[in-house]
């Protein structure tokens, strides 16, 4: 849809009108799907600006509940157990264990529309 305004000047100018389905919805495009949330390392302490995947307690294609521990992280203080903070399908692990990532990396990811492990 078209929209003319009249400004002060007395031209005329043109917009574009989208109606907000369009751009407020999420697409499926470049590899991101609206399902799909990231895990990301998240602050355990004040201090804590990184921290090392120990180990990952579910793997690829697991299902997870929000709450269920996920991953073992070690920081310089403490060893510490990170809860799923999505219920759904476990797709992808980014950072591998032992790999070091910093606070807000993202380190999984689930689709939380997909509970179910595919048969592929």
């Amino acid at each position: 849809m078209i929209v003319e305004a009249l400004p002060s000047r007395g031209r005329k100018l043109r917009f574009l009108r989208f109606p907000a389905a369009l751009w407020q919805a999420p697409t499926v495009r470049d590899g991101y799907h609206p399902r799909v949330r990231d895990v990301t390392l998240p602050k355990l302490a004040d201090a804590l600006v990184e921290g090392t995947v120990s180990r990952w307690l579910k793997r690829p294609g697991e299902r997870v509940a929000r709450g269920e521990p996920l991953v073992e992280i070690e920081t310089d203080k403490v060893n510490s157990e990170l809860e799923s903070p999505y219920e759904g399908l476990l797709t992808e692990i980014v950072a591998a264990e032992g790999s070091t990532v910093p606070v807000g990396e993202v380190i999984a990811r689930i689709d939380e529309g997909d509970t179910e492990p595919s048969s592929a």
